[in-house]
């Protein structure tokens, strides 16, 4: 798919943060499985990634990530890193 070529991290968050705020977690679940899971590790990825999992119900899913989070927390900083105590 050509239009899957110029998608970035930054893109697929605000279109993730997009649904989300519109209560539509369910699509904002398939954007983030269909750009994020599996073509990308960096942390903050993956933070929105555990938010998203949460708001869905897929809490095992999320804490599964929590470690990787966690031992991050240099990068992400500590605002980051307070939030990723609570998934």
């Amino acid at each position: 798919m050509i239009i899957s070529c110029f998608f970035n991290d930054s893109l697929v968050f605000y279109l993730g943060a997009f649904n989300h705020i519109e209560d539509n977690v369910k699509k904002t679940l398939s954007i983030m499985k269909e750009f994020v899971v599996g073509n990308t590790f960096e942390p903050l990825s993956m933070y929105y990634l555990a938010v998203i999992y949460k708001a869905n119900g897929l809490y095992e899913e999320a804490n599964k990530l929590k470690p990787e989070l966690e031992s991050s927390s240099y990068e992400l900083g500590p605002i980051v890193t307070q939030k990723i105590l609570k998934i």
